[in-house]
């Protein structure tokens, strides 16, 4: 047995910005510095036009994208799950999942250089809509880059565990307004103490994950060209990729001046004049209110719907770099004068209430190794040093015989539950023989933190006497009822066979749904008279197969990023 401490790490994998953290020997959240010195890391790569095998993360990447923006990726997380490329460079495309792979890379190597121990495994942060694709697509990205993964855990959820566990001592509901770079969510979060315990209840959840602070930033550029034009005459046609990017990055500046400021100017030089624009923060709120008003909708729906469960909210806890715009805090007053408000670490939360549930898995897992004894189970995990892939043990005694930081304490009676984030169902005929969707899962269904998963079968019938196969199409949605209109492509189908049995009309199929705590989907057919069956297997839309991951790595693991 190796008496080398190793600790577990959490990963907010953020649209703009990223932030690792680990726990420490006293049990409480680390967050690592990353090389340049900063607690979070942009989420953008750069690619060397000269060699395009060699890359960088973080800050020097999004500085060089003013310099080569067709060799920059960033805002990948926004289609993560549904778009099989992120980037081409030099004809070679690069998926989401690689993208995020590279940023997960810098964050692990600067870890495991400014660290005072090593870690063995992690939990990595996905917004509360996230549903089936995005959350395997995340996964990949995590294998890609080497990774043994614990689980995830939504964004929201991992707030409300390091509120939890830092502040609140006394039985109370609160809502986690999560406004980030890319993505927004709600969730209304219960937190109760029992015998000693304390009990963290997810209710329910809301949001986009298309909204962001990054609209924010759109407006402004969209402002600061409509200005620059009036005040030149000049279209347009000045404002090509690499104007594009100076103006994201003057847009980003005058949001953060106007978190203190009154007033901001940016200068900006693209006809060989320099100019000077003013925007005033009435003029930004203006500009943005829209915006803002969808957070206040998505707020409201989950606010009613935590009311309906019998939870009664009183404190707003501001999670996520954008609620520093002053307008989040001033708007919230006045459309929720009842709720008190709590700033909850905005750029850290996430990735330390991670971190937290990452040494709570970790607990469980150590338990369940010793107990079980040596599972035979195992990852290829790459050491972020070396860059060299090993082979470690993913469950049992052997891999977790290492000694962990008070394993126990950091995770010390802390029970979660959490709640599932959409609705999934099958299609099949109503008593009309309409096609509809019917959800055996629906959004905000509590998941039994016994089993770990939502589990749900239903008995559906054939249509027709002597029918030779049943086709089963899995539908993703976000209804919460249990009939909805067929209104999208299936997100996977599998069919039985029934060939030769020749059974009569309305012969029972049973179609079991199990999802886990992780947003994992897997759904099971059978005909009970002959035993035929079938597993409907959810794959990513354009996502990787397991040899493309497995190439994925080995070419991660070949390029060099530039440190």
């Amino acid at each position: 047995m190796s008496d080398e401490k190793t600790t577990v790490i959490g990963i907010d994998l953020g649209t703009t910005y990223s932030c690792l953290s680990y726990i420490d020997e006293t049990g409480n959240p680390v967050v690592v510095k990353n090389s340049e010195g900063s607690n979070t890391t942009p989420s953008v790569v750069h690619f060397d036009p000269d060699d395009p095998s060699k890359y960088d993360v973080g800050q020097p990447a999004k500085d060089n994208a003013l310099i080569d923006p067709d060799y920059t990726a960033s805002f990948v997380k926004r289609i993560i799950g549904d778009n099989p490329v992120a980037i081409t460079v030099d004809g070679e495309t690069y998926s989401p999942e690689q993208i995020s792979a590279y940023v997960l890379k810098k964050l692990t190597f600067d870890a495991s250089q400014n660290m005072p121990m090593g870690y063995d495994g992690c939990v990595i942060t996905v917004p509360a809509y996230f549903g089936d694709a995005e959350t395997q697509a995340t996964l990949a990205a995590a294998k890609i880059a080497g990774l043994n993964v614990y689980g995830t855990v939504q964004e929201p959820v991992a707030a409300a565990i390091n509120y939890g566990c830092d502040k609140s001592d006394k039985d109370e509901d609160v809502i986690v307004y999560d406004l980030g770079g890319g993505t927004f969510d709600v969730s209304a979060v219960s937190f109760s103490h029992n015998d000693g315990s304390k009990n963290i209840e997810v209710v329910c959840n809301q949001g986009d994950k298309n909204l962001g602070g990054g609209d924010w930033d759109a407006a402004i550029v969209a402002y600061l060209k409509d200005e620059f034009c009036d005040k030149t005459g000049a279209d347009e046609d000045v404002f090509d990729e690499y104007a594009d990017q100076q103006l994201q990055g003057e847009a980003e500046k005058l949001k953060f001046a106007l978190t203190s400021k009154d007033s901001a100017n940016a200068v900006l030089n693209f006809t060989g004049r320099p100019q000077k624009i003013s925007l005033t923060i009435d003029d930004f709120n203006d500009m943005t209110s829209d915006l803002l008003s969808r957070t206040i909708d998505i707020m409201r729906t989950c606010l009613d719907g935590a009311k309906a469960k019998g939870h009664n909210p009183t404190k707003i806890l501001l999670v996520g770099g954008s609620t520093r715009m002053r307008q989040v805090a001033d708007r919230l007053k006045q459309e929720f004068p009842e709720l008190e408000q709590a700033i909850n670490d905005p750029d850290e939360a996430v990735a330390k209430g991670a971190a937290r549930y990452a040494a709570q898995l970790a607990s469980m897992l150590y338990h369940k190794a010793e107990q079980e004894g040596t599972s035979e189970e195992t990852v290829e995990v790459v050491d972020q040093q070396t860059q060299e892939v090993k082979q470690q043990q993913n469950v049992g005694a052997n891999n977790l015989a290492m000694t962990f930081v008070n394993p126990e304490d950091a995770a010390s009676a802390i029970k979660i539950s959490v709640v599932t984030s959409k609705s999934y169902g099958v299609e099949a005929l109503d008593d009309s023989g309409t096609p509809c969707i019917f959800n055996l899962i629906l959004k905000n269904q509590k998941i039994d933190p016994e089993k770990g998963a939502f589990e749900n079968t239903q008995r559906f019938g054939t249509s027709e006497a002597g029918q030779t196969s049943v086709l089963v199409q899995v539908y993703e949605n976000d209804a919460e009822q249990e009939k909805v209109e067929k209104d999208r492509e299936a997100l996977a189908s599998a069919s039985i066979d029934l060939s030769g049995t020749n059974l009569p009309k309305g012969s029972p199929i049973d179609v079991t749904f199990i999802l886990s705590e992780q947003g994992i989907l897997d759904v099971r057919a059978v005909e009970p008279t002959s035993g035929q069956s079938c597993e409907v297997e959810v794959e990513v839309k354009g996502g990787l197969t397991e040899d493309e991951i497995r190439e994925a790595r080995s070419k991660a693991t070949a390029m060099q990023m530039v440190l």
